[in-house]
């Protein structure tokens, strides 16, 4: 078989499909979906993933995408998904070599130019949920660098690469106050972990923040502060992320 023929293989292409297929990135039912209506739909759909149960497979994609949807919605730093990246981003390479291979190939017809394309739209789709991802929790690392730095308990929930950033980002940020400011106050002044009536100067997580959640599975009864709430399959409710943090660490809800 040839160069070509291998890559196109590779990639599922046929005369009959709209697009190639990117199995590796799609939900197992894409191909059946592609072969019973003929047509093509995005890599992934959001209210169909949202609706998935706690226990069906997800291909890496689906997890990075339900990832990413939570820690922008959480108030604190959930726990790095760094294998589902690493897969996202291996399949994203893959997929890459394929497509630049067959560009360059002057036996390529139009149409699979064409088919070409729509696989690149998909492409850089998962390349934006990663940017995004990575960039949500960026942003709650340096907003809570001093926070991080001072509480080894939170330090579970980062890769080594982001626990470095939150200690040089904080050194930084430390020094320009002392440079800038504190150095010109009295000593007793200076600090940067004062209480002042009780308040902490340090910024924290407000885990007091609402959040809208959904149950992945029949959870039961849950007792908040002001009631007991019967949690059941896909049951939508705006909580306190402080009353539901368990819950959604054990998979069972979801902040959406």
């Amino acid at each position: 078989m040839s160069r070509r023929n291998q890559l196109l293989s590779s990639m599922d292409v046929d005369d009959d499909d709209e697009m190639p297929s990117m199995p590796s990135m799609r939900p197992s039912s894409y191909a059946q979906r592609t072969e019973d209506t003929g047509s093509s739909k995005p890599m992934i759909d959001i209210d169909e993933l949202m609706a998935q149960d706690a226990d069906t497979p997800e291909c890496a994609l689906a997890q990075l995408t339900r990832a990413w949807v939570a820690e922008r919605g959480a108030p604190v730093l959930l726990e790095w998904q760094g294998d589902v990246v690493d897969e996202v981003m291996s399949q994203v390479e893959e997929q890459t070599k394929i497509v630049e291979s067959l560009k360059s190939d002057d036996r390529s017809t139009d149409e699979e130019h064409f088919q070409l394309i729509l696989v690149q739209t998909e492409v850089e789709r998962a390349k934006y949920v990663i940017t995004s991802y990575v960039r949500a929790r960026l942003s709650k690392i340096e907003e809570f660098a001093q926070y991080i730095v001072a509480n080894p308990s939170s330090h579970t929930n980062l890769s080594g690469i982001e626990l470095s950033h939150a200690r040089k980002f904080w050194r930084l940020v430390e020094n320009h106050y002392q440079m800038s400011v504190l150095q010109g106050l009295p000593t007793a002044m200076r600090g940067l972990e004062d209480n002042q009536n009780g308040k902490s100067m340090m910024a924290e997580p407000d885990v007091d923040t609402a959040v809208f959640i959904r149950a992945r599975r029949n959870v039961g009864e849950v007792q908040l502060p002001q009631q007991a709430i019967q949690l059941m399959k896909n049951d939508c409710y705006l909580v306190r992320y402080r009353d539901v943090s368990y819950l959604i660490a054990s998979g069972g809800v979801e902040i959406v």
